[in-house]
């Protein structure tokens, strides 16, 4: 199932410590409820569902404003359908209006794993953890 998958990166995250608050939405008051839903439930389509508003919560821009949203879309549509340059353009240009947003950096460092740029991944991963 997928949803294990989710659950087992948030397990090892929660051990390992560097689910912080701030930029990574980590604190969110929505999350707990919803790993707890995920956790019990046994419908792949029930945990689909959780999982996508997990990574709703997650993709959140933790400054808020709408062109940081939009790009941030911009760029998951784009490396959902393999637009590689599209999506690093726009995951650039987040991670440089708000550097403090974990997962626009886990974006830019996957959209960097996909074009076998292993170093530039590899330093994204650390302001992830940072």
């Amino acid at each position: 199932m997928r949803f294990k998958g989710i659950v087992l990166a948030a397990v090892l995250a929660a051990s390992l410590g560097w689910m912080a608050p701030a930029s990574a939405n980590q604190s969110d008051s929505r999350l707990g409820p919803l790993f707890e839903q995920l956790k019990k439930t046994s419908s792949d389509g029930e945990a689909e569902v959780i999982e996508s508003r997990i990574w709703e919560i997650w993709t959140e821009p933790p400054g808020g404003g709408e062109d940081v949203a939009a790009l941030m879309t911009r760029g998951m549509l784009a490396l959902a359908i393999d637009d590689y340059p599209t999506a690093l353009a726009a995951f650039d240009e987040v991670v440089e209006k708000q550097p403090e947003f974990a997962e626009a950096w886990n974006k830019r460092a996957t959209v960097h794993f996909l074009l076998d740029d292993i170093p530039r991944s590899i330093a994204d991963i650390r302001q992830v953890l940072a």
